[in-house]
């Protein structure tokens, strides 16, 4: 079975001292993959789900070991939903931004609770800055291994 090697790396030189660190991580019997490149506007739009079966942008539920979502464009920033378990939180994407998961569980509440209940993501969704004028698209880049 084909391996998924991530790495993630920063690097900063402060008062001419570098600092920093790499974390490279193995996913060993990669199954899935999904890879995808597309246009998005002020319209959200589900963009990954999460279910019983596997097919095409939906995985099987508690597969999901590498999700990246990556805000291509230069000026514009995105919205991104996570939904499940009848709740959800956003989280905003920077122009040229990623967003990483690796697991597909979530839990959101909104009273501060010190005891989280995580369950199953089931559907990721995107869309542009609400307020940005014109109605821009922006391009995102989607890579996920299960």
């Amino acid at each position: 079975m084909p391996t998924l090697t991530v790495t993630i790396k920063e690097e900063v030189v402060l008062d001419g001292s570098d600092h920093g660190s790499e974390t490279i991580v193995d996913i060993n019997a990669v199954e899935n993959f999904y890879e995808r490149s597309l246009g998005c506007s002020q319209t959200e739009v589900s963009i990954f789900s999460f279910s019983a079966t596997q097919s095409g942008s939906t995985f099987e539920s508690g597969s999901l070991e590498y999700l990246r979502i990556t805000n291509q464009d230069s000026s514009e920033f995105a919205i991104i939903r996570v939904l499940g378990n009848n709740e959800e939180y956003f989280v905003k994407l920077p122009p040229k931004d990623s967003f990483i998961l690796f697991s597909d569980e979530m839990d959101s509440n909104a009273t501060g609770s010190a005891s989280p209940s995580l369950a199953n993501i089931e559907d990721i969704k995107i869309q542009v800055d609400p307020a940005a004028l014109g109605n821009p698209e922006i391009k995102i880049a989607i890579f996920a291994a299960s």
